[in-house]
């Protein structure tokens, strides 16, 4: 199953060219993942104007007069856009329009609060500090540093028409000079240019070179090779094969991008559901579970192709989390439709399964989705557990939501009571006389005749008890995997939680310090045995049970994501700008939906639920 996956990422991907990668971030990657990175910093985009993120910055290190004028940054308040004298109606901006004002900005992102307009004049700052690092990436080529002395040109030899040159001059120049026979003048002026050059190298992003030392994990700037001064900076770079495999991994998985094909079968999953409900067609909903599945086929070979490509198991971020997450909701979504054919399960399934994905590939990836990770998240079997068996226990716990809410709309769906015991008669009544009516026809006739319900009327209410007897036996079977789930998934959840104090005293010393990571989980454990043991005492009826039960997928989406939001505690990671407004619309559309199916099904429910 993997080789064939390899070969199809070797199809989907161009050799990788001399110059092709780049150490940055703490590790070599491909010009393409960091090209779409810093694009995305800048103009939040992965390729402007039909032109891939990698040409534009070969633009911009090349021939940067010419991506100057470009508005690509892009200015998200219109407040922020006055404040730097910019037109507010537009929403990017140019190198050339931040140039009057680059000191104004400088200064608001030296602020430490967290107002609104500090964190975008921050953000800025970022973006304008990457762009000005690699419009000066070869700075080293180009005619920067002034002599005015003639002397200093004398002995140098060199030009004395010009009085600019560049850093390569000039070290091929000092080169050529005897070390121990230098003016004082000269070994001043080589002290005060190896200063500078020095500045340099460590403000320089663009290191595609190898390392001079020879050190073949790490990739260096042209101003290490200038510093060196005994080696000429290479025209090409030649990675070892195994890295330029692992490098061709990564292009081709950022190109094929496999969650965004899942986002779109699980969209598919969900137009068939809704198909599936207007014209009640069996074939509607097979191929409504065969693409929700082929979604989940595609989250799998994803997480697989990173563990392959980053050597660890795929559960270091919070992006990989959720599709780990995602992926087990829909193999036990398929599962439920299979086995009891749920059918407003694998609904709304299907649309948090497509509400997810779209959140994570909108808020939580930017151009690079293999960033480096701290060295206590990356070899650690208690953390490789913890959040394994929690991954397991929130899967369980949404699927548990989603049956919460799904046994709402049954009952909001139901008939009332009274309706029901008439159907319960009516169908008694249509069987009998059918009966009558293939013995005695003519009897049949005058009884109909003669009745207070006639013979069509009489089949059609049988009909109707028929559906109602179908959904009661839909209810139970959404029941009892509702119950199943949340025993599931707050048995997972504890363990995970268990496993995470080990992993814990492991790294920080301590087994539970009260971060706010931790309360979530605990709140969430919590929460599942309160409304295990109201339902198990009968203080809580069959609707009100499934609506405890609902209310905590509000609960996991804020001890999940909503803890980070806090920007406090150990576990304050996997921050991004757009979660605090996706997070409060999920909840404030979940919180309506479920009052508003709560309050229909209590009015629809027998007295004795």
């Amino acid at each position: 199953m993997i080789r064939p996956l390899l070969l199809f990422v070797l199809l989907c991907v161009f050799s990788l060219q001399a110059q092709d990668a780049i150490y940055h971030g703490g590790r070599i990657k491909p010009m393409d993942t960091f090209a779409r990175d810093a694009l995305s910093i800048m103009a939040e985009k992965t390729s402007l104007q039909g032109v891939s993120a990698k040409e534009w910055i070969f633009s911009m290190v090349n021939h940067p007069e010419t991506t100057d004028t470009v508005p690509f940054f892009k200015v998200n308040r219109a407040d922020v856009a006055e404040l730097l004298h910019l037109d507010s109606r537009e929403r990017y901006h140019s190198f050339v329009d931040f140039r009057t004002t680059r000191s104004l900005l400088q200064q608001y992102a030296e602020r430490t609060d967290t107002h609104p307009v500090t964190l975008e004049m921050i953000r800025l700052d970022e973006a304008l500090s990457l762009y000005e690092s690699l419009r000066s990436a070869k700075d080293y080529e180009r005619p920067l540093f002034e002599i005015q002395d003639s002397t200093c040109l004398q002995i140098l030899g060199v030009d004395r028409g010009k009085k600019v040159f560049s850093a390569v001059e000039l070290q091929r120049a000092l080169n050529k000079l005897d070390s121990g026979a230098k003016p004082p003048q000269i070994q001043t002026f080589e002290d005060s240019l190896r200063m500078e050059f020095y500045k340099r190298s460590n403000r320089d992003l663009w290191n595609v070179f190898r390392d001079p030392k020879g050190d073949s994990t790490v990739l260096v700037s042209a101003w290490d090779y200038i510093l060196s001064s005994e080696k000429k900076i290479p025209d090409s770079t030649e990675l070892p094969s195994a890295l330029q495999k692992k490098l061709s991994y990564e292009v081709g998985y950022h190109r094929v991008n496999l969650p965004w094909w899942g986002l779109i079968f699980t969209g598919i999953a969900m137009v068939l559901s809704l198909l599936g409900f207007a014209f009640s067609r069996k074939p509607l909903w097979m191929a409504a579970v065969i693409s929700l599945a082929l979604s989940g086929a595609c989250l799998s070979f994803s997480l697989i192709w990173r563990s392959l490509i980053s050597e660890r198991p795929p559960l270091g971020n919070l992006y990989e989390v959720l599709l780990s997450v995602l992926a087990l909701l829909i193999v036990a979504l398929c599962i439920s439709f299979v086995r009891w054919k749920v059918r407003w399960l694998l609904f709304l399934g299907s649309v948090l399964v497509f509400a997810g994905l779209f959140f994570g590939q909108n808020s939580l990836v930017g151009g690079d989705t293999f960033k480096m990770l701290p060295v206590l998240l990356q070899s650690s079997f208690w953390l490789s557990i913890h959040v394994l068996t929690i991954a397991l226990g929130y899967c369980g716990m949404i699927l548990a939501g989603l049956c919460g809410h799904a046994v709402l709309i049954a009952y909001a769906t139901r008939s009332r009571a009274p309706i029901l015991s008439s159907l319960e008669g009516a169908s008694k009544n249509w069987f009998a006389t059918a009966k009558l009516r293939e013995a005695e026809p003519e009897q049949a006739r005058k009884e109909a005749n003669n009745g207070v319900i006639s013979l069509f009327e009489q089949r059609t209410m049988a009909m109707r008890h028929s559906q109602c007897c179908r959904k009661r036996i839909f209810r139970g079977a959404l029941e009892k995997i509702l119950y199943g789930s949340l025993a599931f998934g707050a048995l997972f959840t504890f363990l995970g939680t268990i496993f995470g104090g080990f992993w814990a005293d492991v790294a920080w010393g301590r087994f539970w310090g009260w971060d706010p990571k931790e309360n979530g989980a605990l709140l969430v454990i919590l929460w599942s045995m309160i409304a295990f043991h109201l339902r198990s005492g009968r203080l809580l009826s069959s609707i009100g049970f499934a609506t405890l039960v609902a209310c905590g997928l509000i609960l996991i989406a804020l001890c999940w994501f909503g803890v980070n939001l806090l920007g406090v505690g150990l576990h304050s990671y996997g921050f991004q700008g757009g979660m605090a407004i996706a997070l409060f619309s999920f909840i404030t559309f979940d919180a309506m939906l479920i009052g508003i199916l709560a309050v229909v099904a209590h009015r629809r429910a027998p007295k004795n639920n």
